[in-house]
């Protein structure tokens, strides 16, 4: 049967049955039916020990909710809450943060977890580390961290907010849909497609073979990759909103570029060789 258990504990114990209204620490059996809930009218007492569900076994939730009066953190760098959603089951099942604290979440490997971020937070909502099927961020910051692995067909959907994804982190993003935020990408890859249609994008790492980014108006892509580029890093790249290229310190390598009549490129800084002319698609010359 489904339980919610709502945190109230004095301690910060996640482990402690004290901790928690239904006198039992959710998750316990790993059946995947169970939801915690954070909210401060119970407690705004920060969880900080006893945050490894998985070597405790109780391994597997429903949901984990932390609503917008909640001003307490869940773990501490170094810290994380390790447990498991039951996200490849249940539609439902992730990961929501709307609190107003910081959230440290590694998800466990073998298992499937989605993660909602809606906080106020812009500073150090939400800190990522281990496995992670879809992200969609509405408001406030979160940094995926070196450990973190993405789980295949994944979306990651920012809409506002502020994403960093550290240099290490691993796996590819099959689908990143950005409408509005900020998002600095300082790994390589963003991906199978990107699709950016607001806000700003910063990326550092490189792009690869294979990968299609469609820059939308209203969309900017600051793409200046620190690695040295060669022949494994040739993305195909449509431009209706801006392009720049200005901040390269070498010449780029997609294997096809097309700019729309709403497009603009800062830079010219497009390898000839690898890209020729005749790759290029230019609307604004065509379609004046």
């Amino acid at each position: 049967m489904a339980t919610e258990h709502t945190w109230i504990s004095t301690t910060g114990d996640w482990g402690s049955i004290a901790s928690w209204s239904s006198g039992q620490v959710p998750g316990a059996g790993g059946i995947g039916t169970d939801t915690a809930i954070f909210s401060g009218a119970a407690s705004n007492q920060s969880a900080i020990t006893n945050l490894d569900r998985v070597a405790a076994f109780d391994n597997i939730l429903k949901r984990i909710v932390i609503r917008s009066d909640y001003i307490g953190n869940i773990g501490s760098s170094g810290n994380y809450l390790k447990h498991a959603l039951n996200s490849s089951t249940d539609p439902k099942s992730r990961l929501i943060h709307r609190g107003s604290g910081s959230v440290y979440f590694n998800h466990n490997a073998g298992d499937i977890g989605d993660v909602v971020l809606d906080s106020l937070n812009v500073a150090s909502a939400l800190f990522l580390d281990g496995v992670i099927r879809h992200l969609y961020i509405k408001r406030g910051f979160c940094r995926v961290v070196a450990g973190l692995q993405w789980v295949a067909s994944n979306f990651i959907v920012v809409h506002n907010g502020h994403l960093v994804v550290d240099a290490s982190a691993f796996g590819n993003w099959s689908t990143f849909i950005q409408t509005g935020g900020y998002v600095e990408c300082l790994r390589d890859s963003l991906g199978g497609t990107a699709i950016l249609s607001g806000g700003f994008t910063k990326m550092t790492g490189r792009l690869l073979d294979g990968q299609s980014l469609h820059v939308q108006p209203g969309g900017i892509l600051q793409y200046a990759p620190t690695a040295a580029l060669g022949s494994a890093h040739n993305p195909f790249i449509v431009c209706h909103g801006l392009l720049d290229l200005s901040k390269s310190l070498q010449q780029l390598q997609p294997s096809s570029l097309i700019i729309g009549e709403t497009g603009a490129v800062i830079g010219s800084l497009i390898d000839p060789v690898v890209t020729p002319l005749a790759a290029h698609i230019d609307l604004r010359e065509e379609y004046p």
